[in-house]
């Protein structure tokens, strides 16, 4: 068993961020889950990583089968200490295949972790 966090991360980290994924009408992240086999009945996604270097792509699924929704998930996680028991399936897809399932996403990042969700103004 190993112990992580839903977290992005890259072998030096140079850049740090976050991301925004809006999905197509009807499922998004489920809807890429079923078609890649994953019993959503059982196992609720709730993350999706996807990492890039050169040539090689992952694209892996996080899943609880403590809770069946949103709403069951945040009630588990208010009466139960970490870590949460995940099991990760890993997929033989592409980035690609998984931007099909998306409307439109984007990505920030900064030198400086502190920076991020930081107020600015942007000057002429």
């Amino acid at each position: 068993m190993l112990d992580n966090k839903i977290s992005a991360g890259t072998q030096y980290g140079d850049l740090k961020g976050n991301v925004s994924i809006d999905s197509h009408t009807g499922g998004g992240l489920f809807e890429f889950a079923k078609k890649n086999g994953i019993d959503t009945e059982e196992y609720f996604p709730i993350s999706i990583g996807v990492y890039k270097e050169g040539d090689f792509e992952s694209v892996t699924i996080d899943t609880v089968n403590v809770a069946s929704s949103y709403d069951g998930l945040k009630e588990y996680l208010a009466s139960n200490p970490a870590p949460l028991p995940v099991k990760r399936f890993t997929l033989n897809v592409s980035l690609n295949d998984y931007l099909k399932f998306i409307k439109r996403f984007s990505f920030v990042a900064t030198f400086n972790e502190e920076l991020i969700g930081q107020e600015i103004r942007i000057g002429e």
